[in-house]
Formats: structure tokens, sequence, C-alpha cells
């Protein structure tokens, strides 16, 4: 770390002392203009038009169809606060907020991060602030260059010149690429982008960055990728193949309804993960029989898409594990005690959720909050999980404290 930087991370260091004294209240939320994101969905697809399926085989370096394209996640969610802005550039991507921590992460951006560059990026810092995270499948891959170059097209895809700061994170198992994006570009203009940004443009664009950058992938890395199958944590392939073997228990119980004799060594390493998951039960009998948890494969496809749910089926309190649902505005309202309070933190925890759970039902519910989380004094509480309907027209979980919930 070079003076400069160490200069000012002492100074975010006596800064945020000093913020924490007078935090500011929290901003109203508010949603993006409907007419601007639709706008940019039309840009977007004016960019990017949508191809025939034959079309998609024959490109290699669009689209996430290409098996030796280089693989890399992009994931994005965007807060409205200011307060939160700050202490996520100060605090989060510095890591100061780490003790165990020694070699803190450098800040990086299109000119050099210093004091200057903080107090200019202070006075036009937005409430609202969009936080990325790219995290290739190589190791090879150089995250500052990647990071830049993205940057660089988000700025030719939508017209923005970009206010930026990235910094890379190297404490997990996955080095990675944090990125926060201010809500308002150096010419002054708001910045926003389409919900169907990240799906459908985005991760195409870092993976064919990643691309450019180390070449397409091996066949020998496909193989050894292959080889990691039995030991994802979402559906996979051999899943597939689980599926179409399984059959019916002939005895009853509550929690395991299937069965399957594995056939092949992925397969019995599949089943191995499954029982690690808590979503399968080794058989001490036989060696290849394994029972099945009631709808499986749904719950590693909730695994896969929201990671919160296994922490949330480790720590259950009052009712099987194998009970726990994903909630969504189609699930009936449900009366229960919050056991479960899981806050995003960007890296082990992707959301902010809430565990519900009914003893006497033996029922659950994994409620995700997208944007804010209940108020902390709910836990343990008795609560209603209802739904109300937004004036957009979009449905979200409503928690009531019992008390309120029955006047």
């Amino acid at each position: 770390m070079t003076k400069e930087q160490r200069e000012l991370y002492d100074y975010f260091e006596h800064f945020w002392d000093d913020l924490k004294k007078k935090a500011p209240k929290k901003p109203k939320k508010r949603d993006a203009g409907k007419e601007m994101a639709n706008f940019l969905r039309e840009l977007d697809f004016s960019f990017h038009p949508l191809k025939s399926k034959e079309e998609k085989q024959k490109n290699y370096i669009r689209g996430s169809g290409s098996a030796k394209s280089q693989n890399c996640i992009l994931k994005m969610h965007y807060v409205q606060d200011k307060h939160k802005h700050l202490a996520f550039l100060t605090e989060y991507m510095t890591q100061l907020d780490k003790n165990d921590i020694d070699e803190k992460p450098f800040l990086f951006s299109d000119i050099e991060v210093d004091k200057t560059f903080f107090d200019s990026y202070q006075k036009i810092m937005a409430d609202l602030h969009f936080r990325f995270i790219i995290s290739p499948e190589s190791q090879d891959v150089d995250l500052h260059v990647a990071t830049k170059v993205f940057i660089e097209k988000l700025n030719s895809l939508y017209g923005y010149q970009l206010n930026w700061v990235g910094c890379i994170h190297e404490n997990t198992n996955h080095r990675h690429a944090h990125v926060l994006i201010n809500g308002v570009d150096k010419n002054g203009r708001s910045v926003r982008f389409p919900k169907s940004f990240v799906k459908e443009t985005g991760r195409m664009m870092v993976q064919n960055i990643c691309t450019g950058l180390v070449g397409f992938r091996t066949s020998k890395e496909i193989l050894q990728k292959k080889g990691q199958e039995p030991f994802l944590e979402r559906f996979t392939s051999i899943d597939e193949d689980l599926l179409s073997i399984e059959q019916k228990l002939g005895v009853q119980n509550e929690h395991f309804s299937t069965f399957v004799l594995t056939r092949t060594e992925k397969q019995n390493e599949r089943c191995e993960k499954l029982v690690e998951l808590g979503l399968a039960k080794k058989l001490q009998s036989k060696e290849n029989c394994f029972w099945l948890e009631n709808n499986w494969n749904e719950k590693l496809r909730i695994l896969g898409k929201v990671n919160v749910y296994k922490k949330a089926r480790a720590n259950m309190k009052l009712v099987h594990p194998g009970k726990l649902e994903l909630w969504d505005d189609t699930k009936p309202e449900m009366d229960g005690i919050v056991t479960q309070l899981l806050y995003k933190n960007d890296e082990e925890n992707w959301i902010n959720a809430v565990v519900v759970e009914n003893a006497r039902l033996q029922k659950a519910y994994l409620i995700p909050f997208p944007d804010e989380m209940p108020d902390y004094r709910v836990y343990t509480q008795f609560v209603h999980c209802g739904k109300y309907i937004s004036k957009k027209g979009r449905t979200y979980p409503k928690l009531q404290v019992y008390r309120e919930a029955n006047r």
C-alpha cells in the first residue's frame, strides 16, 4: 500500500468516527422511474437484439451458450441511502471494519484514488448507488483491467461518464472485484440500469471481457469444471440423471418420499453432497442407496438462487429444515415466530431475509426483503406473515407483530 493510500485510509477511520455521531435519517425509498427503465431496456435491445437459437450456437463470444467462453459471475443491486453509500466506500470496500485482515485492499478508479478524489466524490455523492460484484472462474483474470474495461463498456453502451470506485477482495476462497457506481455521473446525469441488464447483457459482457483477457477455456479446464459438478450447491445435470432414476419409497416417511440406487461414481459423489446439504439420507444397509428429501430438486434450485437458504436450514429452531419454504406472493398467509434475521453483506449473504417458523403447523418461510429489513426488534416476536401491493402493482412481503395484526 502506498503512502497516499495509507493516508487516505487513516483519514477514512477518523472521518467515519465523526460521521457515526451524526448519522442522517434514512431517506424514503423510491423506485427508479418506470419510463426510464423501459427506455433503457429498449436501448439495451437495440444494441443486442435477440438472436435465433441457430445464430446463438454459432456465436462464441456473445451469449452464455458458448461452452468455451470464460465463466464469470456478475451481481448487482442498488441502495438509496447516502449514509450507506459512504459506509460501503469507506468501511466495507477498504475492509477497515475487518480486524483480521492485515493487508487491506486498495481502491482504484480511472484516476488515482486519494484524498482529493474522495473529497470530489463525496461532493457529488448521491443517495442512489449501485454495487456490482465481478467474480471470474479463472483466477488468472486481471481484475483491475477487467473492472476498467467493464466501466468503459457501460459508458459506451448507455452514454454515461460514470463516477466509480473499485477494489479487489481476496479474503474469500474466490477473489472478486467490488465496483461502486454513484447514482449521478460526471455530467450530472442520473444513472439507471434496466432490470434486465445483469441477466441479459451484463453477464455476457463480463464473460467476453474475461475471455478477451485470458482466452477461451481449454478442454482440460472444461473437464476440470465438470469434475467439480458433484460438489456444487445448485441444481446440476447430475441431478437431472437422479430424477430419471429415483423411485418411490415403499415405506411412509414424513420427510423422505423417494430414493435412488446410484449407478456411477459421480452419482454417488453427488448424493453424498446432498447428504451434506441435508437433502438426502444415506442408507447404511446399502452402500449405493440414498433417500431423497421431499421436493429436493426444487430446494436445490432455491439454494442456487438464494444462498442464505443453506444457512437458514442449518439454524432452524422449531421446525424440521425440510419444511422451510421460500416465500413468494402465491404462499398462504401464516402466523409464526421470527427465529432468524439474515442481513445482506454482499459476500456471504446476497439478500436480506427473515425466517418465520410455526411449530404447531410444522411450517416455515424464508422471506426475502429486497430493499430493507424489518426492524430488528421483530426477532423472537410472534408475527403475521402477509403481503401488500405497492402503488406500482408489485407485491411485497409484510410482517406485522401479532398484537398489531389482530387489532
